[in-house]
């Protein structure tokens, strides 16, 4: 609002050096409000640049329906709970019905090494 004051009193100051009048000082608002959402929605969109989600992947879980056997492997297109699919146990030689679906992390080496290390410092606290 105050370069909206300044600009008012430089074209009703009676010098016609800056001849501007209310139309072009409101063009003028609003596209610099333009300017500024703008790069307000362009900021949000990018996000902070430090934090990364980590990486995912979709599995299947394999499962005997006689003796147990568990199976995890990469989910395949045409994969749902109950289908039963014609990989076979090697126990029992029973085909093998899809138990579950499910999204994990795909942790890096060094998370993974985190994680085992916190886990064996709270077993040593237990």
């Amino acid at each position: 609002m105050l370069v909206l004051e300044i600009l008012w009193a430089l074209a009703s100051s009676g010098d016609y050096v800056l001849s501007i009048d209310l139309y072009t000082i409101y063009i003028l608002s609003m596209v610099v409000i333009s300017v500024v959402m703008v790069a307000y929605m362009v900021l949000v969109t990018i996000g902070p640049r430090g934090k990364k989600e980590p990486e995912k992947r979709v599995v299947t879980v394999l499962r005997c329906p006689k003796c147990g056997y568990k199976k995890i492997r990469e989910f395949r297109e045409g994969d749902y709970v109950g289908k039963i699919v014609d990989e076979k146990c090697p126990k029992c030689n029973v085909s093998l019905v899809i138990d579950a679906i499910y999204e994990e992390n795909i942790m890096g080496l060094s998370q993974a090494v985190k994680n085992k290390k916190s886990k064996g410092k709270k077993e040593a606290h237990n």
